[in-house]
């Protein structure tokens, strides 16, 4: 019968005392705790980031994350056929795709998990910023400076 590496050592036929690819090597080797990282703002740290952006586009922006838990690129890629205000209904398609170096490249026809993403338009704030923004320019995009996606 042939007998493994490990097999030797839980029965100690050899000399060895640590084995780096043992079955249970918590045992013989310390492994690292990985520290838990804040990924949260506190309120008062959430408040002094939306009054530094006060108003305008990029608050607009911001709000819209925030309370759709949304990423920056389905939002930059939303775009003005996708939102039925009668519905109170968003479905996200597209995402805005950049380079390393924030450069745009375009517009991906999915998202990150590769499904469309449905939001329903429950805080009123959110929907007067929708409403403000559908009715200006001529651009598809919901969000766009001088009729073009934010690049």
């Amino acid at each position: 019968m042939p007998r493994t590496y490990n097999w030797l050592i839980d029965h100690d036929e050899t000399n060895l005392q640590k084995n780096p690819v043992r079955k249970y090597h918590y045992e013989d080797a310390f492994i690292k705790d990985i520290p838990l990282k804040k990924k949260f703002l506190e309120p008062d740290e959430l408040i002094k980031f939306f009054e530094h952006l006060r108003v305008g586009i990029f608050y607009d922006i911001a709000y819209f994350q925030f309370v759709t838990g949304s990423r920056i690129q389905e939002v930059v890629g939303l775009q003005k056929s996708d939102i039925d205000i009668s519905k109170n209904k968003i479905e996200i398609r597209n995402v805005v795709m950049w380079d390393r170096s924030k450069k745009f490249l375009g517009l991906k026809d999915r998202t990150k998990n590769k499904k469309s993403k449905i939001i329903l338009i429950a805080d009123l704030k959110l929907k007067k910023i929708i409403s403000k923004y559908l009715l200006s320019g001529d651009s598809t995009y919901l969000f766009s400076l001088n009729n073009e996606s934010i690049k």
